[in-house]
Order: structure tokens, then C-alpha cells, then sequence
């Protein structure tokens, strides 16, 4: 049996916008100057503190850098969470596998506590037998521990595994985990998700053939 497994941040709801506002604001009051290309540049698809460590080396000791990450990650969840929209056609994907008894994993870089908000917010959190967040592995995207944890904790093999991604990291890390990858382009040009290893790359899940991805030719073959 196929299964699936979808990112979060880009993928089932847009919320790089939001990322980014709350690093401008929360940073801001804590001296960190984190301008747009910063952001994308650094934290797309990856942990915060290997973020804050590409764009300030050496400025936090390592408990520093996860203590400005939680604090962060807190002020996130209360001010701009509870307005995030889901990516056009996601939820819909998401029940139709489902329906189809595919199995779902989300594995995310971002903190669990971000992972069930979002998840219950939806209405799909009874939908995702597994949910790996970034610190349940030792390294982040675009190593591919992540994808291989999930797809473990499936019992499925990873290249039995759809993954749906937004950030070129993230699309590595399927690649390097042997798995499928379908890629949004919420965070990153179609071009440079293919370059990663993108098998198939979409604006949006609402006109994405469910039957089709999991046909003899699909992505997901039975």
C-alpha cells in the first residue's frame, strides 16, 4: 500500500507570510534585522536555530538559539495561526486519500506544538496516523531523516511514499530519501523545485487528479 507524506509550512497551509512577519516582529525587539530574502534564504523548509546560525554565526550560543526559537515559535501560534488559510485544494487531497485508505504522515521542520494547532484547525488531525516534527530526528531538510522516519513509523518503504513538499530543501530531502515528491509552488519557482528532484510540481492541489496520482503511471503506483 502507497503512502503519503505532506510538509506543513507551504503545503497544507500558507503561512511562509506569516513566518516572516513574526521573525520581523519578534526578532525586531530582540535586535535581529531579518529582511525577506534573509528569511527565504535561511529558514525555508529548515529548523529556526540552523537558521539563526546561517545568519548569525556565532552570535547565540546553541540554548540561545532555541530559546529565541520557542519564544518565536509561541509569539507565531498566538498572533498569526489562528488566521492562516489552507493551500487551495489541500484539505480536499487530504480526505480523498483518505478515503482511499492511504496512509498519511506529516513530517514537518517546524516545533509539534505548531503541527497539531494547525492540524486541529483544520479538521484533519484523525486523518494522520503520524506526525514527525523536526526535532524527532537528527538533522534537518535537506537531509533526509525526516521522510524516512515518517515513512518507518508508516511501515511503508520511501519509495512506496509520495511526498508532497513547497521548499527546495524539502524536495532534496524526498529525493535523497528515495521517495516520490510532489512540489507546490508556494515558496519557490516551479524551475528550482524541478532541479531538486521534483516529480511533479503544481501552484495548488485543486485540480490534482487523486485517481491519477495513484494509477499504474502515477506518482503513487498501486
Amino acid at each position: 500500500m502507497p503512502a503519503a507524506i505532506f510538509d506543513m509550512d507551504g503545503v497544507l497551509i500558507i503561512s511562509n507570510p506569516a513566518h516572516l512577519q513574526a521573525w520581523k516582529e519578534y526578532g525586531g525587539r530582540h535586535g535581529l534585522e531579518i529582511s525577506d530574502e534573509m528569511y527565504y534564504r535561511a529558514f525555508s523548509g529548515r529548523r529556526n536555530d540552523e537558521g539563526l546560525e546561517e545568519l548569525f554565526p556565532g552570535r547565540f550560543t546553541r540554548e540561545e538559539r532555541l530559546q529565541l526559537s520557542e519564544a518565536k515559535e509561541a509569539y507565531y501560534r498566538e498572533h498569526f495561526a489562528p488566521k492562516l488559510q489552507p493551500v487551495p485544494g489541500v484539505v480536499e487531497l487530504v480526505r480523498a486519500l483518505a478515503d482511499r485508505r492511504v496512509p498519511l504522515a506529516l513530517a514537518t521542520s517546524g516545533p509539534r506544538e505548531n503541527a497539531e494547532l494547525i492540524l486541529r484547525q483544520l479538521g484533519l488531525r484523525d486523518l494522520f496516523g503520524v506526525l514527525v516534527a523536526g526535532f524527532d530526528v537528527p538533522a534537518a531538510k535537506p537531509d533526509p531523516a525526516i521522510f524516512l522516519e515518517a515513512a518507518r513509523q508508516l511501515g511503508t518503504p520511501p519509495a512506496e511514499c509520495v511526498v508532497f513538499e513547497d521548499s527546495p530543501a524539502g524536495v532534496e530531502a524526498a529525493s535523497r530519501a528515495g521517495a516520490r515528491c510532489v512540489a507546490v509552488t508556494t515558496s519557490d519557482r516551479a524551475e528550482t523545485l524541478r532541479d531538486r528532484g521534483a516529480h511533479l510540481v503544481v501552484d495548488d492541489f485543486t485540480h490534482l487528479d487523486v485517481d491519477g496520482l495513484l494509477g499504474s503511471n502515477g506518482v503513487l503506483p498501486r
